[in-house]
């Protein structure tokens, strides 16, 4: 393989990294509850985790943060994005019982009688 394949690889490799830390930080910042780290507009509010497919929303609203969530909405986070298996922050609450969270979702106006594709 040549020098520049190689280097080209090493790049891609890195830049992908990065990419995964910063997904990483904001989904443990929506599931540690820290509604401050998001108070700055971030980009990347709709960044999926590359191996659940969950946005940071969908995090904090499986976690019950409701105050990341409130904070996620405001800051235009999507919350018709699913995760891997289809499912949405909507269902994310029902499923796991959060209703404080439930309520934020209903107070930004989300649908949360929303069927899931199966």
């Amino acid at each position: 393989m040549s020098a520049m394949i190689l280097k080209g690889l090493l790049v891609l490799v890195v830049t992908m990294s990065c990419v995964e830390v910063n997904a990483s930080v904001l989904h443990d910042k929506a599931r540690a509850g820290d509604v401050s780290y998001f108070k700055s507009g971030l980009d990347g509010l709709d960044e999926r985790e590359p191996i659940t497919g969950q946005t940071p929303l969908m995090a904090a609203c499986l976690a019950g943060k409701s105050g990341v969530v409130d904070e996620l909405l405001r800051l235009g986070a999507d919350p018709s994005i699913p995760e891997k298996d289809g499912y949405t922050p909507s269902h994310g609450v029902a499923f796991q019982g959060r209703e404080q969270a439930a309520r934020v979702l209903v107070k930004h106006g989300v649908d949360v009688d929303e069927k899931h594709a199966d």
